[in-house]
């Protein structure tokens, strides 16, 4: 969701804010696909990148991105973060990817208050900055 709010510009302007607005975003193991319940809703069998995607909304922004996952993800996390890291860079953005090797879908989470945890330290070095 955090993807959506930031790259679709359709929810910031709903709430009368731009994208001048957003001054970071931590997604971790986001997908960038269409989500497999909206496919359902829409009778989709077939992974799509449609209105609902992430992906579908790449272009510049003006805030950073930082994209994690981990190494042992669900099938496909860790391409489709890979992907959209890749597609925002090309698009100019300030994007930054961090894979963790020892990490699932869950524990990517749950071990965020763990003493020394690396996602933890990533997101504050993230969140205190600089971006550029």
């Amino acid at each position: 969701l955090a993807f959506m709010v930031a790259l679709d510009d359709r929810f910031l302007s709903a709430e009368g804010l731009d994208a001048a607005s957003v001054a970071g975003v931590v997604a971790l193991s986001g997908q960038t696909v269409t989500h497999e319940t909206v496919r359902k809703e829409r009778g989709e069998a077939q992974i799509t990148v449609g209105d609902a995607a992430p992906l579908y909304h790449v272009r510049a922004r003006p805030f950073p991105l930082m994209l994690a996952a981990g190494g042992r993800d669900l099938p496909m996390r860790v391409a489709e973060n890979e992907l959209l890291a890749a597609a925002l860079l090309n698009a100019g953005c300030n994007v930054r990817m961090h894979l963790y090797a020892d990490r699932d879908h869950s524990t990517i989470l749950t071990q965020l208050g763990d003493d020394a945890d690396a996602v933890a330290t990533d997101i504050l070095a993230f969140v205190l900055g600089p971006h550029g």
